[in-house]
């Protein structure tokens, strides 16, 4: 502030400050290096990453989450796992998420489907993109004959 208007016996004063501002106090700008900004944005990508996984897992597989009492945080260590294995896009992660949704979390921990834990765990020609949604159909299919053998 460098102005004041006081009002006194029916007139208006002005007072101006006897210092100098430097320019930069009177707009202060928040400068972002190019690196500080590409983690924001990162931050900002996950978070809604995050929120997506969440409410695909909520509505295609609710019976899975009925047990969870922290899904942000069972969301999110799953996301770390898949992108420890390669499994970085938004459809790497859904397709990540299915195979949990229709054989749950026993599937990636005890490698009860070998050919599963192969397309997921062992790189080859195919792409981690290519290897995950091999894997979540498979998954599928899994599930499926399960549910006509209980039937």
């Amino acid at each position: 502030m460098n102005t004041v208007w006081l009002h006194q016996s029916g007139q208006w004063q002005t007072l101006e400050t006897p210092f100098n501002t430097p320019p930069e106090i009177l707009n202060p700008t928040l400068k972002l290096t190019e690196e500080q900004w590409q983690r924001f944005q990162d931050q900002a990508w996950q978070v809604t990453l995050l929120k997506t996984l969440e409410t695909h897992m909520l509505k295609w597989f609710p019976e899975r989450c009925q047990h969870i009492d922290e899904l942000s945080d069972w969301v999110h260590t799953y996301m770390e796992t898949a992108y420890a294995k390669g499994f970085e896009t938004e459809q790497d992660l859904l397709y990540y998420f299915n195979i949990i949704g229709y054989l749950g979390e026993e599937a990636l921990l005890k490698s009860p489907y070998p050919s599963l834990t192969l397309l997921m765990d062992t790189p080859s020609l195919q792409t981690p993109s290519q290897r995950i949604a091999q894997a979540a159909s498979l998954a599928e299919q899994i599930a499926n004959k399960q549910k006509e053998s209980q039937a």
